[in-house]
């Protein structure tokens, strides 16, 4: 019975994963837009701010705040995006994803502003040993519909 739950709920969640592939996004930010985040108790906690560039890194686009920006095991980190209102539009979807070396990576959806698009913000709390030193990094990424225009389309009906 218990094999037949595991597998019934491997069915669900691998259905709820179908359905979020057939989006076509692409990552519309740099992959250089990143926090180093000290994990320890004496951990420097003023945030960091950074700005976040298109994909060839020539043009602002954004910026994130992560506050506090460092702390211990248990600490609960604030990040906030604010996609600047060019390109608000664009932006479906932010991710972050928490690298924590041998504890390995995990990716997290930010919820986007109800009154104001150009935000996304989450909540995460560091985990891990009592005493536990390391660094983790934060990845930030801007994901966005594919709406490249077909420019090879000359009109001709054939």
């Amino acid at each position: 019975m218990t094999n037949l739950i595991r597998l019934f709920g491997i069915c669900l969640f691998g259905i709820g994963c179908g359905e979020e592939s057939e989006t076509d996004l692409d990552l519309f930010n740099a992959t250089t837009d990143t926090f180093e985040v000290s994990i320890a108790t004496d951990a420097d906690t003023t945030p960091q701010e950074i700005e976040l560039h298109s994909s060839t890194g020539q043009v602002i686009i954004g910026t994130a705040v992560l506050t506090p920006g460092g702390g211990p095991v248990g600490t609960e980190h604030q990040l906030v995006i604010e996609v600047a209102d060019t390109w608000q539009g664009q932006v479906e979807e932010v991710v972050v994803t928490v690298d924590s070396g041998d504890r390995g990576s995990e990716e997290f959806t930010l919820k986007r502003d109800s009154a104001d698009p150009g935000y996304h913000q989450i909540d995460i709390i560091s985990v891990g040993e009592e005493g536990e030193i390391r660094t983790d990094l934060f990845t930030i990424q801007l994901f966005a519909n594919d709406s490249t225009p077909n420019t090879n389309d000359t009109g001709d009906v054939q």
